[in-house]
């Protein structure tokens, strides 16, 4: 298992395509996920706030990825909260605080400006988009990394999707960089 541990922000886990390739990573054992019951509140409410997903759906869903991933969950992190200075947003010092006590050394998130580096640097994490830390987990399986891909596509019954369109709406999830190397190791047979 790798020792590399991050926190997913809810706005990671919102897109269903992103949000399914990094826990197929996590259970690919390529990184350890860390989220918090703030952060599944905040998906839930997302997907319905969004129309993504009816109540009754969000609800399923969260308690599916809390029954799939139970050692993800931090606990104990809000005691930290009032030494967490990266910002006005408590959802965020709520996650930096999940960061410091998972021990996690990413924060994964589409909203880098609410993690300011002055924030994180003094507990040694970082905040990265999803395509950088996707990249990073490409470069070190790309092997795993195409087969997660390939596999969702495989999955997907409604609307069924080829690989090269669920790398297609990836890249416009903010991923673009990991779409482009994905597609390039995919063989061409597999079209």
């Amino acid at each position: 298992m790798s020792s590399l541990r991050a926190v997913l922000d809810a706005s990671v886990l919102l897109p269903a395509p992103l949000r399914d390739t990094l826990l197929c990573a996590a259970d690919k054992a390529l990184y350890r996920l860390g989220w918090t019951e703030d952060i599944l509140d905040e998906l839930q409410l997302d997907l319905v706030r969004m129309r993504h997903s009816t109540h009754e759906n969000a609800r399923r869903l969260v308690g599916l990825m809390k029954t799939y991933f139970p050692e993800a969950m931090v606990e104990g992190y809000t005691r930290l909260v009032p030494y967490m200075t990266n910002g006005p947003d408590e959802m965020d010092r709520l996650v930096l605080a999940a960061a410091v006590k998972s021990r996690s050394q990413v924060i994964v998130t589409l909203n880098l400006a609410d993690f300011p580096e002055e924030a994180l640097v003094p507990f040694g994490i970082e905040a990265q988009s999803p395509d950088v830390f996707l990249t990073n987990l490409f470069n070190l399986a790309p092997e795993v990394m195409t087969q997660i891909v390939f596999n969702q596509a495989g999955e997907l019954r409604c609307p069924p999707m080829t690989a090269e369109r669920v790398l297609e709406v990836i890249a416009a999830q903010q991923a673009p960089e990991f779409a482009r190397l994905v597609h390039a190791a995919l063989p061409g047979a597999w079209w």
